[in-house]
């Protein structure tokens, strides 16, 4: 046995050691203790659904309706507690590996306006890029043909498998942000001899 297979060896003991003991730590606390308490002026709703499949992310309208979507392209209302039965869309995406309907944010004015932003990840036929569409909205459905393209993301990512961001929120100025991905470009590989990545330097990501 090398020294180097030892050294990795004991590091894994040593990982694995201090994992067991946060959960038995982790065990051992009682599930009241566990509670997060709710902030003033919050209020916590439980939501159980068996509808969900993949489930990736949210927004919350004003009115308190819950908008999910699933990186198959189905968006579904939440409202007052109950999932409803008609999804409000489905969208055409390539949704396999990390693509897929993978964000989702509701206009400032959404009651005014029924402005709903998405990005997914558009077909084998459209070039698996990722989107930028807005959507509108109607008693709790997409009105047809209501959606407007608003950026195709070209190979931004590339056309790769795993990470594609897909982030999307409203900033305090109005404007809507998006979060791309890193094409699984590394700065350094994990699977290299050290599996490690230096804090003392920096090598710029190229996305491009």
């Amino acid at each position: 046995m090398t020294r180097y297979f030892k050294q990795k060896m004991t590091r894994l003991r040593a990982a694995l050691s201090v994992a067991s003991m946060f959960l038995v730590a982790l065990n051992s606390i009682p599930e009241a203790a566990r509670a997060v308490e709710v902030p003033s002026g919050y209020y916590a709703e439980k939501v159980t659904s068996t509808t969900f499949a993949s489930p990736i992310g949210l927004d919350i309208a004003q009115d308190g309706r819950i908008f999910i979507i699933q990186q198959d392209g189905t968006i579904r209302i939440v409202d007052k507690g109950k999932t409803l039965g008609a999804p409000f869309t489905k969208i055409n995406t390539y949704n396999q590996d990390e693509h897929g309907l993978l964000g989702i944010a509701l206009d400032p004015d959404f009651l005014s306006n029924h402005y709903i932003y998405v990005f997914y990840t558009t077909p084998k036929d459209q070039g698996y890029n990722n989107r930028i569409s807005r959507l509108t909205e109607a008693n709790n459905l997409m009105v047809p043909g209501s959606e407007k393209v608003l950026l195709n993301l070209q190979k931004i990512p590339d056309n790769d498998k795993w990470h594609n961001g897909g982030a999307l929120h409203f900033g305090k100025d109005g404007k809507l942000y998006a979060a791309v991905g890193n094409r699984k470009t590394l700065v350094w590989l994990l699977a290299s001899s050290c599996a490690s990545i230096r804090t003392d330097r920096f090598l710029p990501i190229t996305l491009m």
